[in-house]
């Protein structure tokens, strides 16, 4: 148990260095940028954020920590099993949770805008309407997106400590 532990800690804190990336480098960097510039380079990163070896350390932590959760109730009597239980469940809500509830959702809805102006056809037409509704997308994206990173930075750093202490 203390092996699934110490390996469940790890992976959680390399996921929780990739969120914390975000919220000290790659989320003030897009917020430098003009909007539909910063749509584009989300958008970019959603795609390629969707690869194996993320995926596998990602959802393989959630899985050790599922398996963490039951054996630490089964040994709730000694100081791991809680340990297990709050690591374990800090990780699979606060990370797992949030992503799935909140952060997916807005980077779904972010996909779905154009994030430059394209030329418009119709005679009369604005051609900076698709650019002017790119900037509206990117504020109503951002702030949420950015504070729901947070709590999952937060929530896997947190549950890397407690299973570590699990762990021993």
């Amino acid at each position: 148990m203390d092996t699934l532990a110490l390996a469940a800690s790890v992976a959680a804190g390399c996921v929780g260095g990739v969120f914390l990336a975000f919220v000290c480098i790659v989320m003030p960097a897009l917020n430098r940028l003009p909007a539909p510039a910063s749509i584009a380079a989300m958008q970019a990163i959603n795609v390629a954020a969707v690869r194996p070896l993320f995926m596998i350390v990602l959802f393989g932590t959630a899985a050790l920590c599922v398996l963490l959760v039951v054996l630490g109730f089964g040994d709730w009597s000694s100081q791991r099993g809680p340990l297990l239980v709050l690591g374990g469940g800090v990780y699979l809500i606060g990370a797992i949770g949030v992503t799935i509830v909140g952060n997916v959702p807005l980077n779904n809805r972010l996909a779905a805008v154009t994030p430059v102006a394209t030329p418009v056809t119709t005679p009369g037409a604005r051609s900076d309407t698709t650019s002017a509704d790119a900037t509206e997308q990117w504020s109503r994206f951002v702030t949420p997106w950015a504070r729901l990173n947070s709590v999952r930075t937060a929530a896997s750093i947190a549950a890397a400590v407690l299973l570590a202490l699990a762990a021993g």
